[in-house]
């Protein structure tokens, strides 16, 4: 009975180490931006100041900024940060579809869209989400995690944002 009991008791750890191998091992296939080999280097971190004037646009609704790379450490070609009014959204700024160098970097059109002229081509990526709404390829935007740091001695205005990471 008492081996039986410990062969069952090794049975069950060997299964629970297996699983979260098989876990930790997996890609996050949702993301499409996984498969782009014009965006695998991209991997920033950084952090901005939203009590800096130079990033006070980012403390109104729909305000945005555009980082340069050599600010936007580990980025391709800089970084795009906006708020949404429910929360901040940051993709890489080189145009997904292309290879780097190949485009414009992007302006805002129309106040929601980042437009990228790609030679003859344009491409047009939705602000908020970084889905593509027109032109070549299949990558939207490659999105990086933002995080928020409120000061709770301010009513838990967002004082700084961590990206990437």
């Amino acid at each position: 009975m008492k081996r039986s009991l410990k062969k069952n008791n090794f049975i069950v750890y060997l299964m629970l180490v297996l699983t979260a191998f098989a876990f930790t091992n997996c890609e996050d296939d949702d993301n499409p931006n996984n498969n782009n080999a014009n965006l695998r280097t991209s991997n920033p971190r950084f952090s901005l100041d939203l009590t800096l004037i130079t990033n006070a646009e980012l403390n109104q609704i729909q305000g945005d900024l555009f980082v340069p790379s050599n600010l936007a450490n580990g980025s391709i070609q800089g970084v795009y940060v906006r708020n949404t009014g429910i929360g901040f959204v940051a993709f890489e700024i080189a145009e997904p579809n292309h290879i780097p160098g190949d485009c414009n970097l992007p302006r805002v059109k129309d106040g929601v869209f980042l437009e990228y002229m790609c030679g003859d081509k344009t491409s047009l990526y939705n602000a908020g989400n970084g889905q593509k709404v027109e032109g070549d390829g299949e990558f939207p935007l490659k999105a990086f995690r933002v995080e928020e740091i409120k000061d709770p001695n301010r009513n838990n205005v967002t004082v700084q944002l961590i990206i990437g990471g």
